[in-house]
C-alpha cells in the first residue's frame, strides 16, 4: 500500500460552507478548469478542532497540481490572466457589494452559496499560481498585485455567519459549523457543538464527527505530518517586525476569543486574521504558527509598531493562556519564562 503523506497547511477561524468551497475547488474545481482527471490520491482533509479549521494538503496532491497549473499558464500565460479579470470582474460587481450587508434571505444566501463555489476555483488556480516559485516573472507581478486587495474567503465567511444568525439567532456561535445542504434546516446546537470540536472531511466524502487522531488510527494510507512537540524553553521562527518584549500569553484561534485580550497581552495564534486587528491594537506583541513577511499579521505588526515572530509552526501547541515569554523578534525567538 502506497502511503498518502499529509501536512497542515494553514488553520483559519472560517465558515464551513466556504472552507469546502476551497477544498472543492482544488480537486473538482482543478479538474474542470485543466481539463484533466486528477489521481485519486490527490486530495485535501477539512478539519474542524476546537473551533477553528485546519485545511491539510496531500503533498503528492499538491506537487501533482502545482505542475499542472505552471504547464497551463506558460503554455497559455493569457489564461491565468483571463482568471484574474473574471474573479476581479465578479468580485467587484457581486461579491463585494453582496458581502458588505447579510440577509435574513435563505434564496439569497443559496445564491451566494452557488456563486462562491463557482468563484472559489479561479480562486484556488489563481492562489496555485501564486505559490509556485516557477510562475513565469511577469505573472507572478499580477497576481501579487491582485492578492493585495483580497478578501474574498474572510469576508464570505462573515457574510455567511452574520445572515445565518439573522435567520437562526438561537444558534448564534455555531452558524460556522452549518453546512450548505443545511441552510434551510440546520442540525441541532448539540450537534454542531460537537463539530465545532471534532468535524473532518476528506475531498469527494461525506464529513464525519471524529478526532484527526482517532482518523489517523483507522487510515493507514494515509499519514499526517503532526509536528514534534517536545518540552522547550524557546520556539523558533522569523522576524516579523523587530522589537523585544515580554507578556502574559493569550491564545486566539477563534475571533470569539478576541475578547480575553488585555493591554499587554502576547497574542499567540496560528495566523491572524482582519477581525483579529481590535486585540493585535492592545497586544504588546504578536506569535503566530503560519506566515511569511508579507502575511497580514506581519504586515500588521509593522504597522502597528510592535514586536512579531511568525512562522514557529508549533507556538499554539505549546503555548498557553498564562504563560509568561519573552519576544525577541529581533532573532525570531520566543522565550519561555514560566
Amino acid at each position: 500500500m502506497k502511503k498518502n503523506f499529509f501536512e497542515l497547511i494553514f488553520t483559519r477561524d472560517r465558515q464551513i460552507i466556504t472552507q469546502y468551497a476551497w477544498q472543492d475547488a482544488n480537486r473538482d474545481g482543478m479538474e474542470k478548469l485543466l481539463k484533466i482527471k486528477l489521481p485519486s490520491r490527490v486530495g485535501m482533509v477539512v478539519y474542524v478542532n476546537n473551533g477553528a479549521i485546519e485545511c491539510w494538503d496531500s503533498i503528492d496532491g499538491v506537487k501533482f497540481t502545482e505542475r499542472k497549473v505552471l504547464e497551463a499558464n506558460k503554455k497559455n500565460p493569457e489564461y491565468l490572466l483571463n482568471l484574474i479579470r473574471r474573479f476581479d470582474i465578479k468580485n467587484e460587481k457581486y461579491f463585494l457589494p453582496t458581502c458588505r450587508k447579510e440577509t435574513s434571505s435563505i434564496i439569497k444566501i443559496k445564491e451566494f452559496i452557488k456563486k462562491f463555489d463557482e468563484y472559489s476555483a479561479l480562486f484556488a488556480y489563481i492562489w496555485i499560481s501564486m505559490l509556485n516559485p516557477r510562475t513565469p516573472a511577469a505573472l507572478l507581478k499580477k497576481i501579487n498585485e491582485w492578492r493585495d486587495k483580497d478578501d474574498f474567503f474572510g469576508l464570505g465567511s462573515q457574510f455567511l455567519d452574520k445572515s445565518l444568525e439573522n435567520i437562526y439567532p438561537e444558534l448564534k456561535g455555531l452558524t460556522s459549523y452549518i453546512m450548505k445542504e443545511e441552510v434551510e434546516n440546520p442540525p441541532s446546537i448539540d450537534i454542531l457543538k460537537k463539530r465545532q470540536r471534532n468535524f473532518l472531511r476528506v475531498s469527494r466524502k461525506s464529513p464525519e464527527i471524529i478526532s484527526m487522531e482517532k482518523f489517523a488510527k483507522k487510515r493507514k494510507d494515509m499519514i499526517f505530518l503532526f509536528p514534534e512537540i517536545v518540552a522547550r524553553k524557546k520556539i523558533l521562527g522569523q522576524t516579523g517586525c523587530k522589537g523585544n518584549i515580554r507578556g502574559t500569553v493569550k491564545v486566539l484561534r477563534t475571533k470569539a476569543e478576541i475578547g480575553k485580550v488585555n493591554r499587554g497581552d502576547i497574542i499567540v495564534s496560528p495566523m491572524s486574521v482582519p477581525e483579529f486587528i481590535p486585540a493585535m491594537k492592545k497586544a504588546a506583541a504578536i506569535i503566530t504558527d503560519e506566515g511569511g513577511f508579507l502575511c497580514h499579521a506581519a504586515v500588521v505588526s509593522r504597522e502597528l509598531k510592535k514586536p512579531c515572530v511568525i512562522g514557529t509552526k508549533i507556538a499554539t501547541k505549546v503555548l498557553k493562556d498564562g504563560d509568561l515569554v519573552e519576544v525577541d523578534a529581533d532573532k525570531g525567538i520566543v522565550r519561555i519564562i514560566k
